[in-house]
């Protein structure tokens, strides 16, 4: 005796709603050979355009959550950019009064922070992140460090390190490049004495 195979679970959405229409229209159109099914084929029609509508709404919510991810992530890397800048001028004008520096909202850091040059950052990684172009990078935090800035090539030869971003954490995302290319990155640690020397270059194929 044959069985009736359906096999739903190798199927996608898409598939499921192709394979309900088609037995809709079949059994229609066999109606005399199955007189009271437990779904008829308005209903199985509805269904199908149920499931079919609700998978193109999640397909549209995912994509403009990714977009809007992407342009969250810049507008934090950007604000980050521009409150480095405020820091510094801030810290320029105060000459290193702290009565100056609170006056602009800003906390001032422990007198015992190191005031030397800083050492180069050390456990740089690299790993692609969600979405196509994502990435994400993290490090050992260096005590004294303002902030750190982060450089990216994809030339192989890294001769020209042409993309920068700053961040004031030990991590940061970085979105917005081309998949299936080769990539470069390297990080310095800035304080109070400049820019620290750079991390050794972590090579990172993006996803």
């Amino acid at each position: 005796m044959s069985k009736v195979k359906l096999a739903l679970a190798g199927l996608s959405a898409p598939e499921k709603i192709q394979f309900t229409r088609r037995i809709a229209t079949a059994m229609e159109l066999a109606s005399g050979q199955f007189p009271d099914p437990p779904a008829n084929f308005d209903e199985l029609g509805d269904l199908a355009y149920f499931l079919e509508t609700a998978y193109n709404n999640a397909v549209t919510a995912r994509a403009t959550a990714r977009t809007l991810t992407v342009v969250s992530d810049a507008a934090e890397t950007q604000l980050d950019q521009i409150l480095t800048l405020v820091a510094n001028y801030v810290q320029n004008v105060s000459g290193g009064d702290a009565r100056i520096i609170a006056l602009a909202g800003m906390a001032v850091r422990n007198a015992s922070s190191p005031v030397g040059t800083l050492p180069a950052p050390v456990g740089l990684v690299v790993a692609n992140g969600a979405g196509a172009g994502v990435v994400g990078l993290r490090w050992q935090a260096l005590r004294g460090a303002m902030s750190y800035v982060v450089e990216l090539t994809s030339d192989p030869q890294q001769k020209l390190w042409p993309t920068r971003q700053v961040s004031t954490r030990s991590n940061v995302r970085l979105a917005g490049l081309t998949g299936g290319t080769a990539y470069a990155f390297r990080v310095a640690a800035l304080g109070a004495a400049g820019l620290s020397g750079w991390s050794e270059v972590v090579p990172k194929w993006v996803a």
